[in-house]
């Protein structure tokens, strides 16, 4: 488990950081967390 933890900061950390800021992804995140709650109200109305 160590072992794959280790891979995991070493490989995936450094990636998930650039994609964190990058402002296009972070305005669709951003978009998709405002429009959540009128979909799931939405869903539950009909």
């Amino acid at each position: 488990m160590k072992k794959l933890l280790d891979w995991m900061q070493k490989k995936l950390v450094p990636v998930a950081s650039i994609l964190g800021q990058n402002k296009y992804l972070t305005s669709l995140r951003d978009g998709m967390m405002v429009a959540f709650p009128a979909t799931m109200f939405g869903s539950n109305i009909v």
